[in-house]
């Protein structure tokens, strides 16, 4: 065999296996699993409007059981993936923009939904592991849709 058919081999296998690993590590599973009882326990959000920002801190007690099926339904219909970059650990709060966290229980541990109009800040994590929300985006509108009616009885000024 021949120097060139040998490294023209060995690049093909190397593909395969960049593949193949790429393909296992980005693999789309479910955010949440029905099976794990999952409630809704508080919801953050965090806005920032006309030089100002604004907190809602929305309690378990606030958060009605239409409003927790509503969320539920959504993440229940949610996939995620490993993600490729890791999330930034800070952000800056401007004009206009929103960072939803909605923390979850399940049945053996708890999760952390957050969403922002910055699609770096959006990210399902359990512990200290961010996992990238597929259609994050949509899942932010929906959920923000969700809460805009709710949120103005809980809101504090910073």
């Amino acid at each position: 065999m021949n120097k060139k058919l040998k490294i023209g081999i060995g690049i093909g296998v190397a593909a395969v296996v960049v593949i193949v690993a790429a393909a296992a590590f980005l693999r789309h599973r479910p955010m949440i699993d029905p099976a794990d009882h999952p409630r809704a326990v508080s919801i953050g959000v965090t806005v920032g409007q006309d030089g100002e920002t604004y907190d809602y801190d929305i309690p378990e007690s606030g958060i009605s059981d239409e409003l927790n099926d509503a969320l539920i339904s959504l993440f229940l219909n949610t996939e995620m993936r490993n993600r490729l970059l890791p999330r930034p650990q800070s952000y800056n709060i401007a004009n206009g923009s929103v960072f939803i966290t909605v923390k979850v229980s399940l049945e053996h541990s708890s999760m952390r939904v957050n969403l922002s109009n910055d699609p770096d800040y959006s990210s399902a994590q359990f512990g200290d592991t961010h996992y990238h929300i597929v259609d994050h985006q949509k899942l932010y509108q929906d959920v923000y849709g969700l809460l805009s009616g709710v949120m103005t009885d809980y809101a504090v000024k910073r």
